[in-house]
């Protein structure tokens, strides 16, 4: 399995919220043997193979598909409906396809004599990979700020990233931060304008640095899903939700499969900023997803998700980053 780094810490305090698992999407199996039966209109010392090689999500035919056995010897490319048989001897044998776009898998099987066998293969046509940032270091992209007091009041926000600001709206006035007035339905008032939250995104930076191998590979044709179930569980609204969906989304669907990995409040103090909010939020909510462009899946362990419970003045931040 690779080792995904961005150094992180995943001890997380139990102290205020719960720890779940958010749901996942299925994956179907990638190599699997559907049929194995003995054949005895073969000649001895042969074996047939079938290959059916289809698209891991939504199970159309892959043509043109190269099979090849023990790394050196081509055995044929699939049709059309993405079948391929061919006659072999009996042996043990490391069995790779590659798609045309450059996606291989690979299983080691041993084949009896005289035995007839039917593989089904699901795979992906892979995306152009797509490097951002630096191979250890992030960007903190749209962390977005909303307060939720529960009557009007006046409220200062400062904002105090492990790097440097890059582009803030509105403009952040440096030393004090933003003295706004925050309503109970989400609304930020500040210089005569109204806000729906205060954005602000931070330059690339090694001190954005951290390590893990816990997390969620997810497919991009199930993506929406996964973020909405993750989203849900940490505590986020529909509004809040949409936000972040809307924005990241299309981003990830830019991979066919991403690894994810979030940051929590605590783990968001000490790998991406802090915040001083006066007066004090009753609960506070905040979320940095992190993702990577992965080639296969890796069956790696999935990350525990918190769950935060809304009450009394309310502090939201979320963001994220490619990594």
């Amino acid at each position: 399995m690779k080792t995904i780094l961005i150094l992180l810490s995943t001890i997380i305090s139990l102290h205020g919220y719960a720890i779940t698992t958010a749901k996942m999407p299925d994956y179907p199996d990638t190599w699997r043997l559907i049929k194995k039966e003995k054949d005895t209109t073969l000649d001895t010392g042969t074996v047939k193979v079938k290959f059916i090689i289809k698209q891991l999500f939504g199970k159309q035919p892959i043509k043109n598909t190269a099979v090849t056995f023990n790394s050196n010897y081509l055995m044929g490319t699939t049709n059309k409906q993405g079948l391929l048989t061919i006659i072999v001897k009996p042996s043990r044998y490391k069995m790779c396809a590659d798609t045309p776009q450059g996606n291989g898998i690979t299983k080691y099987f041993n084949l009896e004599n005289q035995t007839s066998y039917i593989f089904e293969i699901n795979m992906r046509l892979k995306k152009e990979k797509i490097y951002v940032y630096g191979p250890n270091e992030i960007r903190p992209e749209k962390p977005v700020i909303y307060l939720y007091p529960k009557h009007k009041q006046k409220v200062n926000v400062q904002v105090f990233p492990k790097g440097e600001f890059s582009f803030t709206y509105p403009q952040y006035p440096e030393n004090r931060g933003w003295n706004v007035v925050a309503k109970p339905n989400g609304k930020i008032e500040y210089k005569d304008r109204t806000y729906n939250y205060l954005f602000w995104e931070g330059m690339e930076s090694p001190l954005y640095n951290f390590t893990t191998n816990a997390g969620f590979e997810v497919d991009s044709d199930t993506i929406v899903q996964f973020l909405e179930n993750v989203l849900s569980t940490v505590g986020l609204s529909t509004e809040e939700q949409t936000d972040f969906i809307t924005y990241w989304a299309p981003k990830l669907e830019e991979n066919q499969l991403n690894f994810i990995h979030f940051l929590f409040n605590e783990d968001y103090d000490k790998y991406i900023s802090t915040n001083k909010i006066t007066p004090n939020p009753n609960a506070v909510i905040r979320v940095f997803m992190t993702y990577h462009y992965i080639e296969e899946l890796e069956y790696i362990q999935q990350q525990k998700i918190p769950s935060y419970k809304r009450k009394g003045f309310t502090f939201v931040e979320w963001g994220g980053s490619y990594f």
